[in-house]
């Protein structure tokens, strides 16, 4: 067919104004016309890896309809690059870091590193990298005779030079082939729990601000965590009151080494890779650096991730237990969302099945048949990309054509149960969920060996160990397909991982992303606007130019610890940051709400209409429990816990995931430890002036209704009274005591800057002047207290003394004004914009809801 009889044959619909948006901001070549032109430059620009002209129409015809109305979605490389003439961008979505071939740690290679990073990146795909091979913070350096700084200091340079490569200009280009707009640089780094700078890693991003443009994960060794789990059964007896003499060997167990290579060994250069335990296998001398408790630095993992959602947790021992080419191959480090888990220099290209379009006629199941059509179409597809594609360094070149690795996954997962009226994770859901994913599972197994007897395996299959995969033996393919895997082999060394799919699930109509339930029914994204249109101009600054002022639309404001300017034209909600220039809010209804509204069968209250914030913690495990079963890769999921999830409880959230036997990394979020979030539909966002009450003249009545609850910080607990209105929807102040003394709690700057926070407010001078004066001299924490509360019952928005907080600066995670902080932030209502914090993918402002922290733009949630 021709492409004017394709797209008469199937013409795809919009169904909501943001989708088209994003497909024109985002997607939109300066020569396609419609979405429909997008469909049939990339279907054809794909088809034409086919080696005859028959083949190339045929395929071309297939692509098309397997893209059209969103049956499939293709990575967002893939649309907006697929059939351009951009020389230097790749179709690619995930890239790991390749290695120097000797003395990779030295300067040179460390810079040979970041070269490829920064070609990485320009080529708009995403980089992840372990760090592991560079020495450690304080290690010599004989050669010119002083000290490392390190490898975490060593990824400030990293995440600089993101931060530059992808800034853009923030002027509208004037060349008409430009694109709308550019993609923001996300990476992921990784160290492992042996490293002598892990503790340095684990609490870098407590602090606001730092290595912003990375995701952060600890590599948790199958030792390691066998330790955690031995030790907590003692303590667990122990607790029980079933005594049992274990304290040798506990304490033998609490016993963990931080190690790195003897630099000085006359093989280090040749054979250090990164790997320790290939190292200490060959009996290479190691240099222990520092000796720490097992649980304790576990807790200090669980304690930074419980307070600042950093960092995640990756099982890289199981990805390489289940990977089906590991027979040949280690994966060491994953892309920034965490779906790929890839040995170094590898890449990946992504796809997804979108369920919502896969329901059958009677609306009360899938049609697996149909499912099973264009997986085998998608696989083609993907496998296709790999010799289209253009890569920005020669391994990446290497890994596409002798790996062939591919990502099939699926999106709209929340949205497709609405449709079926089935409450997510639930039994029935459950059910559901892996029959479809047995059989995308399968489907894309059978398609990728008929593809190998086709077209040739990828070059380094070895058909008889790929079919005796620990992963491949679980799926259940027929004997028949177990015969043709190991005779022929297979075409792609690994094919199955769920991503994200945030930009590409808005694109299909605001569908649910990747496996994720549904966020809201209804909601407020804020997105990237990709240049001005010229009715702003005259009033906006020119933020690209380094200009920074209030104008008569855009006034100042804070949003966490970052000052963003904000205003309203045309009913739009505008706002300009450093970080991604300027952006909007743009209101947004989820795909199965508008199916079900559509048919006349929407009930908000409907037990099926659950949105994430319903879902418990173990839900949530157990989903991506039954997800992982069928993944040979990995999976982007955020676990949320609520504000007050109890910290052994949270701790057990990531012991339980590693004893499924399946998941390969957590990431969880807990509500209210970063900035603020998702916005509801009827939120509104005014200014201080038209909402804010300052009272003058306040006492707390004899008596309030009040809870108590504790936090940690300084090495001990404390105890926190709230008194609440009579209403109990607003604290009025907050009281604090602990056991210990205090010894680490400061005033400094606290005090002053919440005092010209009540004399900016109108607080009347006589009070705060009275306030202070009560106050003990040697009790920094009741000093602070006294101050919230002042402010509180006065009026001041809780957002306000958060603000005034957040200009604090060096302010540590453990420290008591950090959780006290993080205390105040959960009262703040759901649908405010996350503060201090932006999307690791694409730099877009996140938002709060209950227990998540979601991008609005591209559905990053954290979260990765």
């Amino acid at each position: 067919m021709t492409k004017d009889e394709l797209i008469q044959k199937e013409h795809t619909i919009f169904q909501d104004s943001f989708s088209e948006e994003i497909w024109a901001n985002t997607y939109k070549h300066h020569t396609d016309k419609t979405v429909d032109d997008t469909i049939y430059r990339v279907a054809s620009a794909i088809a034409s890896a086919e080696n005859t002209e028959e083949q190339k129409e045929y395929w071309t015809e297939q692509f098309y309809d397997m893209l059209s109305n969103f049956k499939c979605t293709s990575g967002g490389r893939i649309y907006a690059n697929a059939g351009t003439e951009y020389g230097s961008v790749t179709l690619m979505n995930c890239y790991t870091a390749p290695r120097a071939s000797y003395d990779i740690d030295s300067l040179e290679n460390i810079m040979f590193d970041l070269k490829n990073q920064t070609q990485t990146l320009r080529s708009e795909g995403g980089w992840g990298q372990s760090f592991n091979y560079i020495r450690p913070r304080s290690s010599f350096i004989y050669g010119i005779g002083v000290d490392s700084p390190g490898s975490v200091k060593f990824m400030e340079i990293f995440n600089t030079t993101s931060d530059i490569i992808t800034a853009g200009s923030g002027k509208k280009s004037l060349n008409k082939k430009s694109k709308g707009k550019i993609r923001k640089g996300a990476m992921m780094s990784i160290l492992s729990v042996w490293h002598p700078d892990i503790l340095e890693f684990i609490t870098a991003k407590q602090q606001a601000g730092r290595l912003t443009k990375f995701n952060m994960s600890v590599d948790c060794s199958d030792e390691f965590m066998d330790r955690i789990i031995k030790i907590s059964e003692i303590d667990r007896l122990e607790r029980e009151g079933k005594y049992v003499d274990f304290s040798i060997k506990r304490a033998q167990l609490d016993k963990w080494d931080l190690i790195f290579p003897d630099t000085t060994f006359e093989k280090y250069k040749e054979e250090w890779d990164g790997d320790i335990r290939e190292w200490k296998v060959k009996g290479y001398p190691v240099v222990t650096y520092n000796t720490v408790s097992v649980m304790w630095l576990w807790n200090l993992i669980m304690e930074s991730t419980y307070n600042r959602a950093e960092p995640g947790i990756l099982f890289l021992d199981r990805a390489n237990y289940f990977a089906p080419s590991s027979y040949m191959e280690k994966s060491i480090a994953c892309n920034p969302c965490a779906e790929q888990i890839m040995p170094a220099g590898s890449v990946c290209d992504l796809g997804s099945i979108n369920l919502t379009q896969m329901i059958n006629k009677s609306f009360n199941d899938f049609d697996y048949e149909k499912i099973e059509k264009y997986v085998k179409i998608l696989v083609r597809f993907l496998d296709n990309v790999n010799d289209v594609s253009k890569a920005p360094l020669p391994e990446y070149e290497y890994s596409m054509k002798n790996k062939r690795r591919v990502g099939v996954g699926i999106l709209g997962w929340g949205s497709a149960l609405y449709m079926l009226k089935t409450r997510i994770a639930s039994p029935e859901a459950n059910i559901i969920r892996d029959k479809l994913m047995q059989i995308i599972a399968k489907s894309a197994y059978e398609s990728s060996i008929d593809l190998a007897i086709e077209k040739g395996k990828f070059s380094l299959c070895s058909p008889r160990k790929h079919a005796e995969g620990v992963f491949v033996n679980s799926l259940g393919l027929s004997d028949d397909y177990m015969q043709k895997l190991a005779t022929f082999g297979i075409r792609n060394s690994s094919l199955l991982s769920i991503q994200p799919t945030g930009n590409t699930g808005i694109l299909a109509n605001v569908s649910s992303g990747g496996m994720e339930p549904v966020f809201l029914h209804e909601y407020v994204r804020t997105v990237i606007v990709g240049h001005l249109s010229p009715e702003m101009q005259p009033f906006t600054p020119k933020w690209y130019e380094g200009e920074w002022y209030e104008t008569d639309v855009f006034k100042l404001a804070k949003e966490g610890d970052e000052e963003i300017l904000k205003g309203v034209f045309e009913g739009i909600v505008y706002k300009i940051d450093r970080n991604r220039g300027l952006t909007k809010e743009v209101q947004c209804e989820d795909y199965g709400v508008r199916t079900m509204k559509k048919r006349n069968q929407w009930n908000p209250s409907a037990d099926w209409a659950a949105t994430a914030v319903a879902m418990s913690a173990e839900d949530h495990l157990s989903d991506l429990t039954g997800f992982a079963r069928w993944v040979d890769s990995a999976i982007s999921k955020t676990i949320n816990v609520p504000y007050e999830y109890p910290f052994e409880n949270f701790k057990n959230i990531y012991l339980n995931a590693y004893n499924t036997g399946y998941i390969k990394g957590v990431t969880t979020y807990r509500s209210g430890t970063m900035g603020t979030v998702l916005a509801a539909k009827d939120e509104t966002h005014a200014s201080d002036e038209d909402e804010e009450i300052i009272l003058d003249h306040v006492h707390l009545p004899k008596t309030l209704p009040a809870t108590m609850t504790t936090i940690r910080a300084e090495n001990r607990k404390w105890y926190i009274t709230t008194t609440w209105n009579s209403e109990q929807t607003r604290p009025q102040a907050i009281f604090v005591h602990t056991n210990s003394p205090e010894k680490g709690v400061t005033t400094e700057d606290v005090i002053e800057r919440l005092t010209e926070l009540a004399r900016k407010k109108g607080i009347p001078e006589e009070h705060i002047a009275l306030n202070i004066e009560k106050m003990q001299p040697d009790n920094n924490s009741t000093k602070i207290a006294r101050m919230i509360s002042l402010c509180l019952r006065h009026g001041v928005f809780i957002k306000s003394i958060i603000f005034a907080l957040d200009s604090i600066e060096n302010v540590s995670c453990t420290s008591f004004l950090f959780q006290i902080k993080k205390y105040l932030s959960g009262f703040i209502k759901n649908g405010e914009i996350v503060e201090g914090e932006r999307c690791s993918e694409c730099g877009s402002k996140l938002v709060f809801q209950e227990s998540c922290r979601v991008c609005l733009n591209c559905g990053w949630s954290k979260c990765g």
